[in-house]
């Protein structure tokens, strides 16, 4: 998926923080970094938006969708990249209406300035967008949320039944491997039934760790798992970028090497570690039988260079034959400037 590692424009005060929090039987230590699975309508209702905004394809016969699609897309053009959607969406995750929203959102800063160095309006289209928003959720809450909320519940069960239990393990594995310190967090996860490409999204949030989205259109079977896994490292990856892990060497080496941040390799390829790291936890610790994301949806077919430096090594690094820091050197000689022809 694609992590969206941006500030969020407000803190402010929880009108209210819906969730749905795992079982006594099943909840972890506290000292331990664990999931909070959500389900949130308004969340829902604006990724079902972001979605069909992003299509050439009709829309549904929704009232009030186009507007708010027009909206979305009018807004997305300002921000130029969909990353910048970490400026409001935490605050979407607040409420359960776009009333609450509005309220929240009408504290926002008149202007904010991306990490372009670029400054927009962010206050006013939020505002319009919400009253449409509020125009729109009668007929979403009538035709579309039902059966979304329906799918949203079985996922959720799964999820409670196939991968919470396990969850401490699956994360002392990530950690382990990544080379990470446990920063103890509580990950909030909002399943949503339908999101734009690619399906995934993580925020930062103010404070520690991030906020995570998760759409489950393209995530049937065990791919749920991965995809819940692979945002919440996201999370752990913000948390964590003043250790010394796997992704802040594969940085550094990549830097040092001539890539540097503004390059396709120096995203993909901690980006592509992520996603196989995720998928294996899967794979060894959860069900023997799970086909990667990466292949199953086509991501690792787009970065071939990153699949075929880290395939090797980090497989060879998981089942013991070589040590951690001689994988990422192994991977990072893939990238070296007499083996690369650029970006």
């Amino acid at each position: 998926m694609h992590s969206l590692i941006m500030l969020v424009a407000v803190s402010g005060p929880l009108l209210c923080m819906p969730q749905s929090r795992p079982t006594s039987a099943t909840q972890p230590a506290t000292r331990s970094t664990h999931l909070d699975l959500r389900i949130n309508p308004l969340v829902d209702m604006h990724y079902f938006v972001r979605r069909h905004s992003g299509e050439s394809t009709p829309l549904p016969a929704v009232e009030g969708l186009s507007e708010a699609v027009e909206l979305v897309r009018a807004f997305e053009a300002a921000l130029a990249t969909p990353a910048a959607w970490g400026l409001i969406e935490d605050n979407f995750t607040r409420c359960r209406t776009a009333a609450e929203a509005l309220r929240v959102c009408q504290k926002l800063p008149e202007r904010r300035r991306l990490r372009s160095g670029r400054t927009i309006a962010i206050r006013q289209p939020v505002v319009e967008l919400l009253r449409a928003y509020a125009r729109l959720e009668p007929a979403f809450q009538k035709v579309v949320w039902p059966q979304h909320k329906t799918a949203l519940e079985a996922a959720h069960r799964r999820l409670h039944q196939e991968l919470v239990p396990r969850q401490v393990a699956c994360f002392d594995y990530i950690l382990e491997h990544l080379g990470m310190q446990d920063p103890r967090l509580v990950i909030p996860v909002y399943l949503v039934a339908e999101a734009p490409y690619p399906g995934g999204f993580t925020h930062r949030r103010r404070g520690r760790g991030g906020v995570c989205f998760v759409g489950l259109e393209h995530a049937g079977g065990s791919l749920l798992l991965e995809v819940v896994l692979h945002e919440a490292s996201h999370a752990l990856d913000i948390a964590t970028l003043a250790q010394d892990t796997a992704f802040q060497r594969l940085r550094a080496g990549l830097q040092q090497a001539g890539h540097g941040p503004r390059s396709r390799i120096y995203r993909d390829v901690p980006h592509t570690l992520l996603f196989y790291q995720a998928a294996e936890t899967v794979r060894r610790l959860l069900i023997p039988g799970h086909k990667h994301y990466g292949d199953a949806i086509g991501y690792y077919a787009k970065v071939p260079r990153a699949i075929q430096a880290v395939r090797p090594a980090w497989d060879d690094y998981l089942d013991g034959k070589m040590a951690r820091d001689a994988a990422l050197e192994r991977i990072l000689s893939a990238f070296t400037s007499e083996n690369t022809t650029g970006d």
